[in-house]
């Protein structure tokens, strides 16, 4: 089963790595499709769709992050899915 959500994570989240640690995590899940960016100082939104198991395990990295972020909240909101999604990049 797939699924897609939408989710924004907030703390040390920016000059971290953080983007380009979610690229490299996303790479371990072939069927992973969607985007990680920066929205603003402190804050990361990324869509994440695939495999539902596929879908957890990077919720899971998301909610610690790369090794100098710091995670102090993280929201996650289902979302329909998409069919234009390609591949998972950075935005």
């Amino acid at each position: 089963m797939k699924k897609a959500y939408l989710i924004k994570v907030s703390g040390r989240v920016t000059g971290v790595g953080f983007r380009y640690g979610a690229l490299q995590e996303a790479e371990k899940y072939p069927g992973l499709k969607g985007y990680v960016r920066n929205v603003g100082y402190g804050e990361v939104e990324a869509l994440l769709q695939g495999d539902a198991d596929e879908v957890s395990l990077m919720l899971d990295w998301f909610k610690k992050g790369p090794r100098f972020a710091h995670v102090e909240d993280i929201t996650v909101e289902e979302l329909a899915l998409d069919d234009k999604l390609q591949e998972f990049d950075i935005k």
